[in-house]
């Protein structure tokens, strides 16, 4: 299966290709203002969560501090009971915890976005400098990469928390996002490394929108061809003239790249080119003899009403 990911057109992309890496950001700088909520869920059985808890949560409870130190004194009594010990604690003290555990680990991932579609004009605009950017084509393994679930924030398990299970936990808040986002199709590559390594054949496509910049779209295919064993896929990608739609096709090599680029850094002369139907040019024509209509009475109206 092939993900996209589509990036702007500058140092960081230069260096990712040479280097033969994909970065991963911080979730702190994404563009989605929610990213990441989540919410504490209550629905697990109270008093099983009691019993099992451990006295070490409350150790850490307290060095975070989050309880009151008077309750020191009973941390090191093993024989407590759990729900004896939970007693000076409320609900939303807990909640607390739980929050504070999970931002903290939240810190230390890091996330890459792919998509399936490589020809979403949103996608484009977003994320692509508005087709002056690139979309990056890569095989990579499916299960490395997870799918973004989108609908409500993801509802975090106490008892999971408690019981110092809170890795799946942290992971599952970066795997939701609103509804309003589903267009992306998004898959998240998530770990803790600032790099992911990839092979010479898991780049398999560039695709060039059409405002890119011709030069930098040629030195870009010269170096994945003299840095890639494999045969890349090179494409550019274009608006369509009649809809809302994006396609693509192929290009063979670095001049053809250029000169496709060039023409289309005159996009005007494109639309100039587009066919009209003859009913559209003969009124179009007759817009010179309209103005001259105050001045020229021998004009019929009956030739505007029935053209030939």
């Amino acid at each position: 299966m092939i993900f996209y990911k589509f990036c702007k057109i500058n140092e960081y992309l230069i260096q990712s290709l040479f280097e033969k890496n994909i970065y991963l950001n911080e979730p702190k700088y994404f563009n989605d203002p929610a990213e990441s909520n989540f919410k504490i869920d209550w629905a697990a059985d109270v008093e099983e969560m009691n019993r099992g808890l451990p006295v070490k949560l409350l150790i850490a409870l307290l060095e975070k501090g989050l309880i009151n130190t008077k309750y020191k004194d009973s941390f090191d009594t093993q024989d407590i009971e759990g729900d004896a010990l939970i007693k000076p604690m409320n609900r939303s003290l807990i909640e607390s915890f739980c929050y504070k555990i999970i931002r903290d680990a939240q810190k230390s991932y890091r996330i890459t976005s792919f998509t399936t579609s490589n020809l979403n004009p949103l996608m484009w605009g977003h994320y692509s400098d508005g087709m002056r950017g690139v979309s990056l084509g890569y095989r990579l393994p499916e299960n490395e990469l997870k799918k973004i679930v989108y609908g409500n924030p993801y509802r975090v398990n106490v008892k999971n928390i408690i019981l110092e299970s809170e890795e799946s936990e942290v992971v599952n808040t970066f795997l939701r996002k609103h509804k309003d986002w589903k267009y992306e199709k998004e898959y998240r590559l998530i770990g803790r490394n600032k790099f992911y390594s990839i092979g010479d054949k898991d780049l398999h496509s560039i695709t060039f929108g059409y405002r890119c910049d011709p030069d930098k779209a040629r030195f870009i295919m010269k170096l994945v061809n003299k840095v890639y064993d494999h045969k890349v896929i090179f494409k550019i990608a274009i608006s369509s003239l009649s809809d809302y739609g994006i396609t693509s096709f192929v290009v063979e090599d670095s001049d053809e790249l250029f000169k496709t680029l060039k023409n289309y850094e005159k996009r005007e002369e494109i639309y100039e080119e587009f066919e009209m139907d003859r009913t559209a040019d003969y009124f179009l024509s007759l817009l010179d003899d309209l103005e001259d209509l105050d001045s020229n009475s021998e004009i019929e109206l009956t030739d505007i009403k029935n053209p030939s």
